[in-house]
């Protein structure tokens, strides 16, 4: 059995004489990185521009209307979603039927079943928006940004985006 035994444990005699005139040398330092001081570098782009108003979000107030509307819009998205669900499932049998040898079905299929992914993460940020409404948007935000969307290209974006820039 060979590697690293901290010192005080035994080493039996086999490996120890097997090891021969080997000795290990322990380190002069050791070096501890603090996180403290380089946090503000990890952030990115949209990190460094929007952590202070995620933090205002998490603390703010919101008023019942706006989360009777997450309930209302996360139902009907949810809704749509199912029926989206069919077609694709639609879909994708066509393109069993036809060993997927038609590249612009197959788009499509791929197209529809991303917009499907969107509507889901977007119905159940909603929903969690009903009980707390920065984090469902917040995850609404974070798998949209994940996906490379930029802040013009969907809906919440743009919405959050209005959010932000006020002044």
């Amino acid at each position: 059995m060979t590697g690293f035994h901290p010192p005080g444990n035994h080493i039996p005699e086999e490996e120890d004489k097997a090891r021969g005139s080997e000795e290990r040398k322990m380190p002069d330092f050791i070096f501890v990185d603090s996180e403290s001081e380089y946090r503000e570098e990890a952030y990115g782009g949209y990190q460094r521009e929007f952590d202070p108003e995620f933090q205002k979000m998490a603390v703010k107030e919101y008023p019942l209307i706006l989360r009777f509307f997450c309930l209302i819009f996360s139902a009907l998205i949810l809704l749509v979603s199912a029926v989206a669900f069919l077609f694709v499932l639609f879909f994708f049998a066509g393109n069993l039927l036809t060993f997927f040898q038609m590249d612009q079905f197959w788009k499509q299929t791929k197209n529809l079943w991303e917009q499907l992914k969107k509507l889901f993460v977007s119905g159940l940020g909603l929903a969690i928006a009903v009980i707390s409404p920065a984090f469902g948007f917040s995850i609404i935000m974070v798998y949209l940004l994940l996906k490379g969307s930029t802040m013009d290209e969907d809906w919440v974006s743009r919405m959050m985006k209005d959010r932000f820039y006020r002044k």
